[in-house]
């Protein structure tokens, strides 16, 4: 909720106020949660020192983070965990690059990612953890005589997903939550992938949204569906030359443009 609301910059309100007082004042109890407060301290320009030490020293041998320390590692503990070093841009050691390797490990020959081995592939997995990749997309990581390229697991997740979508059913397969399709469509806009099913995606999204403006009178797949639907809308609103104009001389203009969309 707090990042989506910064996307769009709805943040001179109470209810957001009230949610960075809440997420700021509580004390973390497992990985994913401590992750969540040092980017909500990062954005507010407070120490999170602390709290980056307790997260890294819970990292296990393979690279990965567990729910808190002493647990195995899972891939969702370490994409809150990786996107949390993301933000802070830390450099101090190799934590960034072995949590990579870790998440590229999980994903499996054919794309799809999973909870639990019992489980249906999770596209909530993986499309948090393409997000997650996307900084890094241009990357290897691995062993040095053998590194791996973090593209080359990026694509084969989003064939899986282009994969998974039946256009003519309009839906993922094994699926029929407004999330997962949310979510899938922003892969897709993110890395510029199938634009024939970003256009059906588009549709359907839409014309699943309630009349209230809920999607599954559900606040995640709202906010999933709002990121996932969100365009520029550009507006220039000032032009001004920066050097005296003459005829046949080169000129500088500067631009003020406003984006009225979302």
């Amino acid at each position: 909720f707090i990042f989506a609301m910064r996307e769009f910059n709805r943040i001179d309100n109470d209810t957001f106020r009230a949610a960075i007082a809440f997420i700021i004042a509580r004390t973390p109890e497992n990985n994913s949660e401590k992750a969540l407060k040092i980017r909500m301290l990062q954005i507010l320009g407070q120490n999170y020192d602390s709290l980056r030490s307790e997260l890294l020293s819970s990292r296990n041998a393979d690279g990965g983070f567990g729910f808190e320390a002493g647990y195995a590692s899972d891939p969702l503990s370490t994409v809150d965990a990786l996107e949390a070093l993301t933000a802070i841009q830390y450099a101090g050691d190799n934590s960034i690059a072995q949590a990579v390797f870790y998440i590229m490990n999980q994903v499996r020959p054919d794309g799809s990612m999973y909870f639990t081995n019992e489980s249906n592939p999770s596209y909530y997995l993986i499309n948090r953890t393409l997000a997650a990749l996307y900084p890094y997309r241009t990357f290897q990581v691995g062993d040095a005589a053998n590194p791996r390229p973090v593209s080359a697991t990026i694509d084969i997740m989003l064939n899986f997903l282009a994969q998974s979508y039946d256009e003519t059913a309009e839906r993922l397969l094994l699926s029929n939550d407004v999330i997962d399709e949310a979510m899938t469509l922003f892969s897709f806009k993110l890395y510029g992938r199938e634009n024939a099913k970003q256009k059906i995606l588009n549709r359907s999204l839409r014309q699943k949204q309630h009349s209230n403006g809920s999607f599954d009178e559900n606040a995640d797949s709202a906010i999933q569906a709002m990121l996932a639907l969100a365009e520029a809308d550009l507006e220039i609103t000032a032009v001004a030359s920066s050097v005296n104009l003459a005829n046949r001389s080169p000129a500088l203009f500067t631009l003020t443009i406003n984006n009225r969309g979302y």
